[in-house]
């Protein structure tokens, strides 16, 4: 759904991007959030604009996604992972980063506080 450009970018109106200002929070654990399995099944509930082909991502519904605000361990543990999948993707955009993005699902599940049972239906419905 989302990812990071360090360097200037232009983008017509079809893109959205954010710029967060809470210092408390690190860009690279929202991305991470943002890519997470369990975000994703929280979009794909939430929205039904778009489909699965030209999914229609609205700003009103990304404000309204709920974002934790983790400790700074947990975070820089999140934007690690993030740092390595971008560098694998900047290497080869069709890397296997499938083994980093299960560590972000894992972190991500504990963080919200997600039971087997919960995870097993995200994970069932996610593709």
């Amino acid at each position: 759904m989302a990812t990071y450009a360090d360097k200037g970018i232009y983008y017509e109106q079809t893109i959205h991007s954010c710029y967060i200002t809470d210092k408390r929070v690190k860009t690279k654990y929202v991305l991470g959030l943002f890519n997470s399995a369990l975000f994703k099944f929280y979009y794909q509930k939430t929205n039904s604009q778009g489909g699965d082909i030209f999914p229609q991502i609205r700003i009103s519904s990304v404000e309204k996604l709920p974002i934790k605000l983790a400790d700074s361990k947990t975070q820089e543990t999140i934007e690690t992972l993030v740092n390595q999948i971008l560098a694998k993707k900047s290497e080869d955009n069709s890397a296997d980063t499938s083994e980093l993005e299960k560590e972000i699902n894992q972190i991500v599940y504990e963080l919200y506080g997600l039971s087997e049972e919960e995870i097993g239906i995200i994970e069932g419905e996610i593709k």
